[in-house]
């Protein structure tokens, strides 16, 4: 394998890597955020 394809790949793993993590980071902040501030329900839509 020469040395640019390597690198290449490398490249690649870091960036999907980057994605997963900042997908997990964005999902913990989400909750954090439902669990702080929660939805409240309207009682006019049952209505």
């Amino acid at each position: 394998m020469t040395l640019v394809l390597k690198q290449a790949l490398e490249i690649a793993g870091l960036g999907i890597v980057g994605v997963f993590v900042f997908m997990a980071l964005f999902y913990l902040l989400i909750r954090g955020l439902d669990k702080l501030l929660p939805h409240k329900e309207d009682d006019k839509a049952d209505k």
